[in-house]
């Protein structure tokens, strides 16, 4: 379930923590895969909080070292997802996938698509 963050006032979602009986929330992580300017159009994926905020520093030189000589680069996809242990797993299944399989990739898990094929 989605609240407002009291931090960032972002939608973000509640965590099955308390402390003090007060409840705990966390904002939104995202994976992204953008296209680097060089000459393979190459993809790098990543993860963040602000999506907008990576890419610009992506493009400022001052994000990951395999995109600053790589730019500019375009944002192809987003995927939000509930925490930062989720979008880590996410980047990790997204970085063994082909150029293609990238390109094509929805966001959904493999368990996703064969619980679909199971119904």
């Amino acid at each position: 379930m989605k609240y407002d963050c009291k931090r960032c006032g972002e939608p973000c979602y509640e965590l099955a923590k308390f402390c003090n009986g007060q409840k705990h929330f966390a904002c939104p992580w995202y994976v992204y895969i953008v296209e680097c300017n060089d000459k393979g159009k190459t993809l790098y994926t990543g993860i963040t909080n602000n999506t907008n905020k990576r890419v610009a520093a992506h493009n400022a030189g001052r994000g990951a070292k395999y995109t600053r000589g790589r730019l500019p680069v375009k944002l192809l996809k987003s995927f939000e997802v509930s925490g930062k242990s989720a979008a880590l797993k996410m980047e990790y299944k997204i970085k063994q996938l082909s150029r293609a399989e990238k390109l094509n990739y929805n966001g959904e898990t493999q368990k996703d698509e064969e619980k679909e094929k199971q119904s």
